[in-house]
């Protein structure tokens, strides 16, 4: 019987002076030990990708769980790959914020019939040099159907004027957005538009078949 050698991801050992290989996906995940760090291979084969706000002057936080308005918008602009949501972040810029705070997170519910374009001051980049990313960050983006929003992180902090603090959540793989849709982050503080906050995230872009 020929051997499949059509799978990447091979690891190569010796043992007894015999040579045996064990073979792991795309995507038929075989894993008898943690020889690189979790993710380790998505970066290798450049397909882990980030973008954040970058010198943008940032954007006010709103005062209740927002609906069809996304502060920021992670938008999947390829036909074919998916996106996992790795982590999504936000800073503060300046400004004074309220007493606590929470980001919110949601994924869109239908392609948008307007493609959203990425954000001029933003920094966008692959974990590993030679690929380019499909995925890109918006704001002030218009869900084109109202969708659940989740709380990703919650701080009940005092109110603080500085550059820095905010919110960061790693994602464990249910944030997947599909070929020409998105996904939506905002920032809920009572302290109306004095603070104004950056966001980012990171990304895996995969082909993915759905049910």
């Amino acid at each position: 019987m020929a051997t499949d050698t059509s799978r990447v991801g091979i690891m190569e050992f010796r043992a007894a002076a015999t040579e045996n290989q064990v073979r792991a996906d795309e995507y038929g995940n075989q894993t008898f030990s943690q020889s690189l760090p979790p993710l380790a291979d998505l970066a290798r084969n450049r397909k882990i990708f980030g973008h954040n706000s970058g010198t943008n002057a940032g954007v006010a936080p709103v005062a209740a769980v927002p609906t069809t308005a996304a502060q920021f918008y992670l938008f999947n602009s390829s036909e074919t790959l998916s996106i996992i949501i790795l982590s999504a972040y936000q800073w503060l810029i300046g400004g004074t914020t309220g007493l606590g705070s929470s980001m919110w997170g949601t994924l869109s519910l239908a392609e948008e019939s307007t493609a959203p374009t990425a954000i001029t001051s933003g920094v966008t980049g692959s974990m590993a040099t030679g690929a380019t990313a499909a995925g890109l960050l918006d704001t002030a983006v218009t869900l084109g159907t109202a969708s659940l929003w989740n709380c990703l992180s919650i701080k009940d902090t005092l109110a603080v004027d500085a550059i820095g603090p905010g919110h960061r959540v790693d994602f464990n793989g249910e944030y997947v957005i599909p070929p020409k849709m998105g996904f939506g982050l905002g920032m809920v503080d009572e302290s109306g538009t004095s603070p104004k906050y950056g966001a980012g995230f990171t990304w895996a872009e995969v082909k993915l078949t759905y049910s």
